[in-house]
């Protein structure tokens, strides 16, 4: 499913719809087309999948809000710039932000 520019309103929806199910992200220009290797392989190795395509990407990312955890997978963010943009976003919540060893 290729969603392009959701409002903040679409995004909370999407985000209510699948808070108990593990689900992956894709963002960047590749996302606007499908990928059908990605899609593929998708379907063989769940959200294992995107180990091998964030490259191909701006960033992938991998939710379980469930149990509260976002994994970002990207080589063209660095992750000081990953959380100074998430941290004005999530500083109200108990949050632990991790880098990379």
């Amino acid at each position: 499913m290729v969603i392009s520019s959701p409002s903040t309103e679409e995004l909370r929806k999407l985000l209510e719809r699948f808070e108990s199910e593990t689900f992956g992200i894709r963002v960047g220009n590749a996302a606007q087309t499908a990928d059908v290797a990605l899609e593929g392989d998708l379907s063989k190795r769940g959200l294992d999948a995107y180990q091998q395509a964030y490259t191909r990407y701006t960033f992938c990312a991998v939710c379980e809000p469930q149990d509260g955890w976002v994994t970002i997978l990207s080589e063209a963010l660095w992750a000081s710039e990953i959380i100074r943009r998430l941290r004005p976003a999530v500083q109200r919540f108990d949050v632990h932000i991790a880098r990379p060893n």
